[in-house]
């Protein structure tokens, strides 16, 4: 399954029905999981999210800095440029599956 990074939990969970989070395409959890374009941010962590300080970063979205894991591991310089922490014996025990933000095998691992 291919992820379109662009749209790749930018827009809130309408499913009603309960499902693994980790796994869906939409977010659940506003600051959490949730992702804005990536265009509109670099692969850096902004200095409010780091560590055990977390606290609201005062720019919110306006800021060019990632504010959780998932706008991070999921930037395109990012994406799939190492491998997953299954890989290669134990990739049955991802939570991700195939929308892992890293490779499951070398054919996926992207060189930048």
């Amino acid at each position: 399954q291919l992820l379109n990074l662009m749209t790749f939990k930018t827009l809130p969970c309408k499913n009603q029905l309960q499902h693994n989070p980790k796994k869906c395409l939409f977010y659940h959890d506003y600051n959490v999981d949730r992702r804005r374009p990536p265009n509109s941010y670099i692969s850096e962590e902004c200095q409010y999210m780091i560590g055990s300080r977390k606290k609201e970063c005062p720019k919110s979205d306006d800021c060019i800095r990632c504010h959780n894991r998932v706008e991070d591991f999921y930037h395109p310089e990012k994406y799939k440029t190492k491998f997953c922490s299954n890989y290669p014996n134990k990739l049955d025990e991802c939570d991700y599956g195939g929308i892992c933000a890293f490779a499951h095998s070398e054919q996926e691992l992207s060189v930048t």
